[in-house]
């Protein structure tokens, strides 16, 4: 088991001790905790959109979701967000810096302009109800990204404390 981390060209060499620096290699267990990391990123921002559209359904009348369509249009939504907001931050950071923290509010927006062009799903009325529901839409979507981890990693740990 130790092999995998020790160089064995200095074993038993009177003198010489182990390389400056040893390579820590990457196993699969680094990339599949990765890849896990990274499903459940995707899957607690698709339940914070989704509260985020829910949330701006329930408060404003000049926004509707289809039912049938929800699902389609929270995945689209939060697809079209994860694409936008790297790109709007690098235009900040490159060309604009002080808007770097509206970045996500005007990924917010695109995202919910584009899936209410591309989709049957959601329709917004009125510049009030666009500006308001990317506000809220933002709003809940940060605060599910926070919370919703939490609630989650408290679950986790109830099942190992059960398991174990």
């Amino acid at each position: 088991m130790l092999g995998h981390f020790v160089d064995h060209r200095w074993i038993g060499q009177r003198g010489k001790g182990p390389p400056a620096a040893i390579p820590h290699p990457q196993g699969a267990g680094d990339k599949n905790l990765s890849m896990v990391r990274a499903l459940v990123s995707a899957v607690i921002k698709l339940l914070a959109n989704a509260l985020g559209l829910l949330a701006a359904w329930a408060l404003l009348p000049r926004f509707s979701i289809n039912a049938l369509s929800f699902v389609i249009a929270v995945v689209f939504f939060t697809v079209i967000e994860i694409i936008a907001e790297p790109f709007f931050r690098q235009l900040a950071f490159r060309y604009i810096p002080a808007l770097m923290g509206g970045v996500a509010l005007v990924s917010t927006l695109v995202g919910l302009v584009l899936t209410s062009l591309l989709s049957d799903g959601l329709h917004i009325s009125g510049l009030g109800t666009w500006l308001v529901a990317t506000l809220i839409v933002w709003l809940v979507g940060l605060l599910g990204g926070l919370l919703l981890p939490l609630f989650v990693l408290k679950k986790t740990a109830e099942r190992h404390r059960k398991a174990s």
